[in-house]
């Protein structure tokens, strides 16, 4: 490594520099009115380079995080590993009881090198853009709602699988588009500083994906409680029906950023349905109350995607 004893020369009333080697000019391809990223470190040294060359290393914030031992169940495990992911960190390391669990997670996620002891899973850098992921994962919700109203009569296992199968694929959709968020806050931070309008976006479309992730996983939850249940009677049919409607609707909105007289139709209808669910729940048995309560979550997540859309149309 090379180095030298630069000092300290004041420039002007206020400020202060160093000068830099012309070797190391040269070498960096570096010119008058270049950016440099200077950064203090813990231990109070500073670190130098060029701007252009930190951008995608600073994004990608380079950690690795060691699971503990004690983190064994598979479910755990994975919801760590995708929040490490979320973070923007660049991988984990996973001692030998842990191996097994990764493979619940999808491959295009991390690349895996495995020893004898521990596995290190080296996260893989999306390629996407954000709002191309949130309408897949908008299409994704309707197919889920769809797919649930069509199958009661017959409730086909292989139906209900393919609900839990969209469910966990947008769950890992929502943190792919939380690491988009914050690597793209990061790289514009670093490159021209914070701008309201990028964290405002950012925020907004993170809130987007809990709810559409929220919407599937609320869907999912239903094909459990439909499965405890021996029949459906019409009147809970017809109900489904109307917010299978509202969660169309809504989606459609939100893609297509529907005008504000649009948003607050459907925000009426959803607040008549929140009236037609309180009087179907005074007259139910309890079997179907764990059902309704699901389908209450879906009309309140269903309202809070017409806010984002409204608050988005107006940005």
């Amino acid at each position: 490594m090379k180095s030298q004893v630069r000092k300290i020369v004041k420039v002007g009333e206020k400020s202060y520099a160093i000068t830099l080697p012309k070797e190391w000019v040269k070498t960096l391809r570096l010119d008058i009115g270049d950016q440099l990223y200077v950064v203090e470190n813990d231990d109070r040294t500073l670190t130098i380079a060029p701007l252009e060359l930190t951008l995608d290393r600073q994004a990608r914030l380079v950690t690795y995080v060691a699971l503990p031992r004690a983190l064994v169940n598979a479910r755990s495990i994975s919801k760590v590993i995708l929040a490490l992911y979320s973070a923007g960190l660049s991988g984990v390391v996973l001692d030998s009881e842990a191996l097994p669990d990764y493979f619940s997670l999808p491959q295009n996620i991390a690349k895996v090198d495995k020893s004898a002891d521990r596995a290190i899973l080296t996260f893989r850098e999306p390629r996407a853009d954000v709002s191309e992921v949130l309408e897949t994962m908008a299409y994704k919700t309707r197919e889920a709602f769809r797919l649930f109203l069509e199958n009661l009569d017959q409730q086909l296992t292989k139906v209900w699988e393919e609900i839990h199968r969209i469910e966990s694929e947008v769950d890992i959709l929502f943190h792919l588009v939380v690491r988009l968020v914050i690597k793209k806050l990061i790289s514009e931070t670093l490159s021209k500083g914070p701008e309201s309008e990028s964290i405002i976006r950012g925020i907004l479309d993170t809130a987007a994906g809990r709810i559409l992730e929220g919407l599937t996983d609320c869907v999912d939850r239903s094909v459990h409680r439909v499965k405890e249940l021996s029949a459906i009677s019409r009147d809970y049919r017809e109900f489904f029906t109307k917010v299978r409607e509202l969660g169309d609707e809504a989606v459609v909105c939100y893609l297509h950023r529907c005008p504000i007289d649009e948003v607050v139709r459907h925000l009426n209808t959803a607040s008549k349905l929140r009236v037609e669910l309180k009087e179907l729940t005074s007259t139910s048995i309890p079997p179907l109350l764990p059902l309704l309560s699901e389908l209450e979550v879906a009309v309140t997540l269903l309202e809070d995607l017409l806010e984002v859309t409204l608050t988005t149309s107006y940005r």
